[in-house]
């Protein structure tokens, strides 16, 4: 069944279960109380998930029991500052126009050492639209069939390539890292093998070289992206862990055939990758390392979880965080260089403006 027949199913589903609530007593009508119910069955779905996992040959984990024996290695790795937090954002966020995008993305690197000088680096690109060829003989409705087509196309990928050009960014100052010195270890905000990269040859390249170094521990601290990461988190309780180790086959899965290439890249460079879903408190988490690092990976989170409640990764990770928010605001730079431009020529960059700025 392919996605457009699900989103139909759902669709008519939504229908089915559609109700006027327009002149309820309270504006919300009953959907509180379908709240209630929804809650009861995802209950039901979470001991089920729960009976699972627990089923599995490590089933679930205490965090404690795999941290403990290297808590050691993780103190020694912050008071040597051989450990680095990575974290990225938008330092100029993107400039659409119709031949082309210009954009920047800005990385801290942060230490135990540097925590209030972290390394900074902002590297910018223009990348250029495939333009349609220029053809006199067209009829306007031809003509306006391939560039509406060049444009939807523009549009449609710009998001994904501008994600992966962040990301590639980050890991590459992650790599550096790595390269410095054999015992450096680095945290990345998120997995390691990202989506968007994956598609990527020449990010798969870098993605090689992080993952044969063996040393880059991600931290996923959003797991509604994924529902089944999120219905593991749920099932979890304080203090545990599950460890996902046929995580390269999942990923694998997840392209089939019609990406083999990288389907086969999994296969032959991450086969040793693991997903690790945990919860020290209330809030589910996951890490993404090789499965010898694991271990470190929740001996690092035992010594370093100092952040807030909930939020439970390692504080130098958050540092990292504060940092980049801190240092780099795209939307804000974005604005800045309309305003520059547009004082010569503002009609030409009205149309970079959003509307609501507007108003």
């Amino acid at each position: 069944m392919t996605s457009e027949d699900n989103a139909g199913r759902y669709f008519v589903h939504a229908l089915e279960g559609r109700r006027d609530i327009t002149d309820s007593y309270e504006v919300l009508g009953d959907i509180p109380e379908i709240i209630g119910i929804s809650s009861q069955r995802e209950d039901e779905f979470v001991v089920q998930i729960r009976s699972i996992i627990e089923n599995q040959p490590n089933g679930i984990r205490a965090i404690e029991e795999l941290a403990s024996p290297f808590l050691s290695n993780a103190t020694s790795l912050y008071h040597s500052n051989r450990i680095a937090a990575v974290d990225g954002t938008d330092a100029v966020s993107a400039l659409r126009f119709a031949s082309d995008t210009i954009y920047a993305a800005g990385v801290v690197l942060v230490t135990p050492q540097t925590q209030h000088r972290p390394r900074a680096h902002v590297a910018r690109t223009q990348a250029s639209h495939l333009t349609p060829s220029a053809n006199p003989s067209m009829t306007w409705q031809q003509a306006l069939k391939e560039w509406a087509e060049y444009l939807r196309g523009a549009r449609e990928h710009e998001h994904s390539w501008i994600n992966t050009f962040r990301e590639y960014e980050e890991r590459e100052m992650a790599y550096e890292w790595l390269q410095e010195n054999e015992n450096h270890i680095v945290l990345i905000d998120g997995p390691i093998l990202t989506q968007n990269m994956l598609t990527q040859d020449a990010a798969r390249e870098l993605l090689s070289k992080i993952v044969t170094n063996q040393r880059a521990i991600g931290f996923i601290k959003n797991l509604s992206a994924n529902p089944l990461l999120s219905a593991i988190g749920y099932a979890l309780r304080p203090g545990e862990t599950f460890v996902m180790r046929e995580w390269s086959n999942i990923l694998s899965d997840r392209f089939g055939e019609r990406q083999q290439a990288i389907s086969r890249w999994i296969e032959e460079n991450a086969n040793e990758v693991v997903r690790a879903v945990y919860k020290v408190n209330r809030k589910a988490f996951a890490i993404e390392c090789l499965a010898d690092q694991l271990p470190l990976a929740f001996a690092i989170l035992a010594y370093d979880n100092t952040g807030s409640l909930d939020h439970d990764i390692p504080m130098l990770l958050q540092i990292a965080d504060n940092h980049v928010r801190t240092k780099f605001n795209g939307a804000r730079a974005r604005d800045e260089v309309i305003a520059r431009f547009s004082a010569n020529d503002p009609n030409r960059f009205l149309d970079l403006i959003s509307e609501r700025t507007l108003r």
